[in-house]
């Protein structure tokens, strides 16, 4: 089986400057937490995911945050975004 071409996607997650650690889970990486780099009120992360239809969310300070600025499942459980591959290698999020 053929490995699966992964495109570097940025997310952002912008709080209240209150937070201690925030970091994104999703579906493709069975939701193991990628740790988020803190650059004030905001965190932001790079990381390989698959080009299609993603679900994730963030985790802030160990409890789970569902973004207001991205699309939501329609059971209100995570957000998603489509990943392609864009010409700068390179898709960003934020939240």
């Amino acid at each position: 089986m053929p490995k699966e071409e992964m495109v570097r996607a940025e997310f952002i997650y912008v709080g209240s400057g209150e937070e201690k650690e925030v970091c994104i889970v999703g579906d493709w990486n069975d939701w193991s937490e990628v740790e988020m780099k803190s650059e004030g009120r905001s965190f932001r992360v790079v990381t390989s995911v698959p080009p299609g239809f993603r679900q994730f969310c963030f985790m802030v300070d160990g409890a789970i945050h569902i973004s207001d600025v991205h699309p939501k499942l329609a059971d209100g459980s995570c957000n998603w975004r489509n990943v392609s591959r864009p010409d700068s290698e390179m898709t960003r999020s934020r939240s």
